[in-house]
């Protein structure tokens, strides 16, 4: 193994990157027209990942896995690609006895209802361990991760996971960061031999992930945020209808900012790049959508920030987790 279990020096630490304290979350990148005050997030190093690091995957509907947090212990993660900075649940933080300070800012959290929630405290965390890869120095908003995700410690987000590349493979339930230089060598060890892999084009800045669905012929161009920390895939009202979709019921989702009501339908032909899958889809009534871990994880797929794309496995395999008919009410952040 490299570098990735011990702490940069001086002379092989990465330099300070100052983040404005403003959350891109769930539907992509819309800041408020007016806000309170900023406070900035000090984010100090991640470890230069030498080899690649497998972490099981313990969740049932998120990949969620076990990290370690200086102070504190293990905890469970949920690995959230829409999530801009990593987030830490309140109670967990208080048990831990973190160091907290208090600041207020408006959390912007972008889902079908536009709410703003405002978080007054932050915990200092000055490491998370992910097998030999680290982050360190976090400044880590403090939520009620627990009463959208009761198994969860916290959110891990873009702050951390962005410059790795992330091999999911819902089926084997393992998550493999790899360095991104020389990628598809490296996945030749962790994927059959032979497996073919579509890749889609990433676009959005550096910490928001999105791809395009092309609905109606062309008639119609959704971007589509990825998004592992939700349960749900979302599209447009507009999209839905020319995807051909009628019907559907209504179902309640928890997120952040409470509970929305949602119209859900199961589609058989849903395009996930250039193949079709089965899939309980929601609506959105802005121009924007979500692809979810719900649709991902049907497939091995590889999310790829630093080169700007999304690779999933092009040969038809079973689902992972077949779509049914929406009775109960899903979870989604």
């Amino acid at each position: 193994m490299g570098s990735g279990s011990r702490r940069p020096t001086s002379s092989s630490r990465q330099p300070m990157v100052r983040i404005p304290l403003v959350l891109f979350a769930a539907l992509g990148a819309c800041a408020p027209a007016s806000r309170g005050p900023v406070t900035e997030i000090a984010f100090d190093a991640r470890t230069a990942l030498d080899e690649p690091v497998v972490a099981p995957l313990v969740g049932d509907r998120l990949p969620m896995i076990e990290v370690e947090i200086a102070g504190c212990g293990s905890a469970r993660f949920v690995v959230d690609s829409g999530m801009e900075l990593s987030m830490l649940d309140r109670a967990f933080a208080r048990t831990c006895g973190l160091a907290t300070r208090g600041y207020a800012f408006e959390l912007s959290i972008h889902t079908p209802s536009g709410a703003l929630e405002r978080v007054h405290e932050c915990a200092r965390v000055e490491r998370i361990d992910i097998g030999t890869a680290a982050a360190f120095d976090l400044d880590m908003p403090l939520v009620d991760v627990r009463a959208i995700q009761p198994d969860a410690d916290g959110f891990l987000g873009q702050d951390v996971i962005g410059d790795w590349a992330l091999l999911f493979h819902a089926a084997k339930r393992e998550l493999v960061i790899l360095p991104a230089d020389d990628l598809l060598k490296r996945l030749n060890k962790f994927i059959p031999a032979g497996t073919p892999m579509e890749s889609l084009p990433i676009s959005g800045d550096r910490r928001i992930l999105t791809v395009g669905l092309e609905v109606g012929g062309g008639a119609m161009h959704v971007p589509l945020d990825v998004d592992t920390g939700s349960t749900s895939t979302t599209v447009p009202e507009a999209a839905l209808d020319l995807l051909g979709v009628t019907g559907g019921s209504i179902v309640e989702s928890t997120t952040l900012s409470g509970k929305e009501s949602r119209r859900a339908r199961k589609i058989s032909g849903f395009p996930l790049g250039n193949q079709r899958i089965e899939l309980v889809i929601e609506s959105s009534p802005i121009d924007r959508g979500l692809l979810g871990y719900d649709a991902l994880s049907q497939r091995i797929f590889v999310l790829d920030g630093p080169g700007r794309r999304l690779l999933i496995e092009a040969s038809a395999v079973a689902p992972s987790q077949p779509a049914a008919e929406p009775s109960a009410a899903p979870e989604s952040r």
